[in-house]
């Protein structure tokens, strides 16, 4: 490894792969004596040297966020605050004030905006100029990278052929009267972005199009996006769609999310199938936003099929219709599940047994005992003479993300999940969500939550949701898709299941430094760095965890719960982490801690 150049860089040293040093600029500024608190990471001291001025506090790219965390550390350890001089405790008073001052100073770049793309789907029954130039519309769109998949349903073949040839370009053969929806349902698994977009073969799309669809389902994290449309068959648009059972917009105006397509079922096998699928979404409770900008121009008149008499849904369990779509093949599904625990054996064995009782998957189960105060070793045993179950012990209270971490190395399947000690799996979680990730090509699947347990602590989980809201979903919280600046939370993480490579891929979960700290927040971290790293996500409605809700949990105790000195300063450690994400260009692996506790978890 390259010898970094900094004078103020000494004691270096590696372990388990990871490079640590001591920094003379902190314990110059700090003046503490205790060297172990000025360790830090390699790739925190490459940012400090490629800052270039000599400033350790204005618009420095770490180094305030490095004395914030050394200071508040040192105010909130007990034991250290007990032994420091008033004058000591006052210098870090003041150290920790100024620190905070320079990162409310820092001006963020510009978020860095990934360049989105768009699947495609144009369905043509005949060769004409006006199917070439609403070919040529569907790809010369500004600002989104197209893939487009020409689906000939009867003689285009001649026109199809001039442009199989591009490499974002696809041809296929289905019947003759096929329709774009159904369409989609068997190209899924051919499909390569996030986005889909429905383009109809007598229309011509501006080349804005795709960018203000994309935009507008980002920015108010819509899941289907339709618009006005201009010339033959336009219609009198509403809004948004609403109960009444009609076409509300054109077909070939539609853009959706792939994973919101997915989590529906896909369309419905009826000849009015874009009428019933933005219905059924609609009864759903997605969100569907209708542009009253025209940005479809129907060229010459065709015939869309009449919508018929609206169907009587009856809801499933979660608030789902996907019974009444055409649906996917299943796949099989194998995933490991990592189940640490401290203490609460009651809690324990319901949760062990709710993933032994999973449908459709074949599971692993890493059971952790997280330094559990007393004797676990029967409790240890009697499981470990399950097949299906590994156990582990760990030297020392590390938690649950940590723990994580240490036995990705023995993972058996290219799935993982979480698995919170004290809540409960549905049977159809891990099936679910292996579904979910091989139909959209996501790296992570977030889904519903139920809460159960203490009413008196579930009011608090309430925050952020307006009256109605809370009537509505006063016992469920839902993943949801974020919006690039403003989420710092949007999966729910004990419903969280990743593919393996890409948790390898971004360094796993990360190391604030402080066993407490590392209670708090390193789900949103771990979430925040992959979503600017361009990780993709399924999120599903699908409940598939209940989730319980007790004054011991690790965002309700006095020591990690939500207020405590542990949250904030996880908080500020969350802050100063993003600010470093938004600027764009970074390498995921070394804000994660992947291994750096691994002589703490023994197999068992």
């Amino acid at each position: 490894m390259k010898q970094l150049d900094c004078i103020f860089r000494h004691d270096v040293r590696t372990a388990m792969g990871e490079e640590t040093a001591c920094c003379r600029m902190l314990e110059q500024i700090a003046g503490l004596t205790d060297t172990a608190a000025y360790r830090i990471q390699r790739n925190a001291c490459e940012l400090c040297i490629c800052h270039g001025t000599g400033d350790a506090l204005a618009a420095h790219p770490v180094f305030p966020s490095l004395l914030l965390q050394l200071c508040d550390g040192m105010l909130s350890d007990q034991d250290a605050f007990g032994s420091l001089s008033r004058g000591v405790k006052n210098r870090l008073c003041e150290l920790s004030t100024a620190a905070e001052a320079a990162l409310a100073k820092q001006e963020l770049r510009p978020v860095v905006e990934l360049v989105p793309s768009c699947d495609v789907i144009l369905c043509a029954a005949e060769s004409s100029g006006l199917l070439r130039e609403s070919i040529a519309s569907a790809l010369n769109q500004d600002g989104v990278v197209p893939f487009l998949h020409l689906v000939d349903t009867g003689d285009a073949s001649e026109i199809i052929a001039e442009f199989s040839g591009l490499w974002n370009v696809r041809a296929y053969r289905r019947p003759a009267g096929t329709s774009s929806l159904a369409a989609l349902h068997s190209v899924i698994e051919s499909l390569t972005s996030p986005f889909i977009a429905l383009h109809a073969a007598n229309g011509i799309s501006p080349p804005g199009r795709l960018k203000e669809a994309i935009r507008t389902l980002e920015a108010e994290r819509a899941e289907i996006f339709g618009s006005q449309s201009s010339g033959c068959n336009s219609l009198n648009n509403a809004p948004t769609p609403a109960d009444e059972y009609r076409r509300h917009v054109h077909p070939g105006t539609l853009v959706f999310r792939r994973s919101s397509f997915v989590d529906m079922g896909g369309a419905a096998d009826v000849p009015d199938d874009d009428v019933e699928f933005l219905f059924r979404a609609n009864q759903e409770g997605r969100k569907i936003i209708v542009s009253q900008d025209s940005l479809l121009q129907i060229v010459s008149e065709d015939i869309l099929p009449t919508a018929r008499r609206a169907p009587d849904y009856r809801f499933g369990p979660g608030g789902v219709l996907r019974t009444f779509a055409r649906g996917f093949p299943k796949i099989p599904v194998a995933c490991d599940v990592v189940l640490p625990f401290r203490g609460h054996l009651d809690y324990v064995t319901e949760s062990l047994e709710s993933l032994l009782q999973q449908s459709e998957c074949d599971t692993v189960i890493h059971l952790v005992d997280d330094a559990t105060p007393d004797d676990t070793s029967s409790f240890l045993q009697k499981w470990s003479q399950v097949t299906n179950v590994r156990t582990y012990r760990n030297l020392q209270n590390i938690g649950q993300f940590q723990s994580f971490n240490n036995v990705c190395r023995y993972f058996e399947t290219p799935l993982c999940a979480v698995q919170d000690a004290d809540d409960i799996s549905l049977p159809h979680r891990l099936h679910r969500a292996g579904q979910m990730l091989h139909y959209t090509d996501a790296d992570i699947f977030g889904g519903t939550v139920e809460l159960f347990g203490d009413n008196e602590v579930i009011r608090p989980t309430w925050q952020g949701m307006d009256s109605r809201e809370r009537v509505l979903r006063a016992d469920i919280r839902r993943s949801f898709f974020p919006r690039r600046v403003s989420d710092n939370y949007f999966i729910e993480n004990p419903t969280a299941v990743f593919r393996v490579a890409a948790f390898r891929d971004v360094g796993g979960f990360a190391d604030f430094g402080d066993r407490l700290m590392n209670r708090a927040s390193l789900d949103a971290e771990f979430q925040q760095r992959c979503l600017f790293h361009g990780v993709r996500f399924a999120i599903s409605r699908d409940i598939v965890v209940r989730y319980r809700v007790h004054s011991d949990s690790a965002t309700q105790d006095h020591q990690s719960g939500w207020g405590t000195s542990a949250r904030n300063n996880a908080a500020k450690q969350l802050d100063a982490r993003m600010a470093i994400f938004q600027r764009g260009g970074f390498d995921p692996r070394s804000f994660g801690s992947l291994g750096r506790y691994q002589n703490l978890t023994v197999r068992l």
